[in-house]
């Protein structure tokens, strides 16, 4: 039918058609395509059936588009991950991230991905190690400085953390997220006042904006202006009325204020909001505690501890519980280890293997700000409970009263823990509390 050069053409046409038809014309590469658009659409569901039904025929795609599909089931299963709160589904994402660097390992944007996802799974190593391939792939971008910032706050790089976020408000000075952070890393600092110029700001830039007006409340906390943060944190509930945080905090105010009714109530709804975390159970316990009723306090602090095996406050908070509850013979054995830099040296007083001196100087060591500072009236408080415990009760008084003096040593329950416990203590001791709840 055809001779020379015209048989020559269509044999090749006919050897090469296949692969044209593979890539150009099979469904899975339509349905990547479709995927894509779906995707920018905002029409989730439907991208993520896409991208599956086209990774299911993956030989038959070229890598570019395998990644592509990988990419956006990734981007698809992360957010959904966070929406439901799902390890799994975050699992599922990271592993189609993990394919998509292998068909592509030129490419910045499934290594910021990556890193991201490894971020909230608090991977923080290997977070900082995607995010710097991604950025030398570039191009460099705001959310991946961002993002390099938020590592950089994890890794304790504060003074990187804090270049890096000057860096992006010189260029983008009503950027919310990093004047948000910025804050709060410099309230976080013991920079109150600066941080309050970036909270005011966001207040005539954002001024709907809950995160910031309920960060604005804890600065006014710290700054001890207490009537103002209730307003804010008023405010930010009702903003956000999801956020658990905002309850908590306006819930220790109102107990500073013996407002106990009111306080367990928010801190009801915190817990309520975030049912598995125990540090927000735990602010119901300190509220037992706060009312004397120990019996109540030590229950609460027995579920926190449930909950979170390793955390290593609840224990130390159980055992003072019980014992001013049952008395120094009923306390639990502490089984927390001495060896860790803090609390540890706590646990090290309880059990008669620490002093008081060395408790204190074991929280001086800790790096400066608002670390230390918490260490500190911890170890005031903890040290007064264990100078109770032993009778000692004009010690135990000048314990607690350190932290009185010191209006930015301690959290707000802490504070009025210990001015209630002082109170107690000049009413003929610290036992005339409801013992048992």
């Amino acid at each position: 039918m055809f001779e020379g050069r015209a048989a020559r053409w269509w044999f090749l046409v006919w050897l090469c058609w296949p692969v044209g038809w593979v890539w150009a014309e099979h469904p899975a590469v339509t349905h990547v395509e479709k995927g894509n658009e779906a995707l920018m659409r905002g029409r989730e569901d439907e991208a993520l059936r896409l991208f599956s039904r086209a990774l299911r025929s993956a030989a038959h795609l070229p890598r570019r588009m395998q990644a592509a599909a990988l990419g956006g089931r990734c981007q698809l299963r992360l957010a959904a991950s966070a929406r439901r709160q799902s390890a799994p589904l975050l699992e599922l994402a990271l592993r189609d991230c993990d394919r998509a660097v292998t068909l592509q390992s030129n490419q910045a944007i499934w290594y910021a991905a990556r890193s991201r996802i490894r971020a909230i799974r608090g991977e923080w190593e290997q977070a900082d190690e995607d995010n710097g391939v991604a950025m030398r792939l570039g191009p460099e971008d705001d959310r991946l400085r961002l993002d390099r910032a938020r590592i950089l706050r994890r890794l304790d790089r504060v003074g990187e953390a804090l270049a890096l976020y000057d860096q992006l408000l010189q260029g983008q000075p009503d950027l919310r997220d990093a004047r948000l952070e910025r804050a709060a890393l410099l309230l976080a600092q013991g920079k109150t006042q600066k941080a309050m110029e970036d909270l005011t700001r966001l207040k005539t830039t954002h001024p709907w904006d809950g995160e910031a007006t309920r960060l604005r409340g804890e600065a006014l906390i710290a700054l001890n202006r207490i009537t103002e943060a209730l307003e804010e944190l008023d405010r930010a509930i009702g903003m956000d009325p999801e956020d658990a945080v905002a309850y908590l905090q306006r819930g220790s105010l109102r107990a500073s204020r013996s407002q106990f009714r009111e306080a367990r109530e928010d801190f009801a709804r915190a817990v309520a909001l975030r049912p598995g975390d125990p540090s927000f159970l735990a602010n119901l316990g300190l509220l037992h505690f706060l009312e004397g009723e120990y019996g109540l306090a030590e229950g609460v602090f027995r579920q926190a501890e449930a909950l979170r095996p390793e955390d290593p406050y609840a224990p130390l908070w159980r055992h003072v519980a019980r014992r001013r509850g049952g008395g120094m013979e009923a306390a639990p054995e502490l089984r927390g280890s001495v060896d860790r830099e803090w609390p540890g040296p706590l646990y090290g007083l309880f059990r008669g293997q620490v002093t008081p001196e060395g408790v204190v100087a074991a929280a001086n060591r800790l790096p400066e700000g608002e670390v230390r500072r918490s260490a500190l009236a911890e170890a005031w408080f903890f040290i007064a409970q264990e100078r109770l415990a032993k009778g000692d009760l004009p010690a135990a008084r000048e314990w607690l009263e350190r932290i009185l003096a010191d209006e930015s040593a301690a959290e707000v329950v802490l504070r009025a823990i210990a001015l209630e416990e002082t109170r107690r203590l000049g009413t003929g001791g610290a036992e005339n509390g409801k013992k048992n709840g």
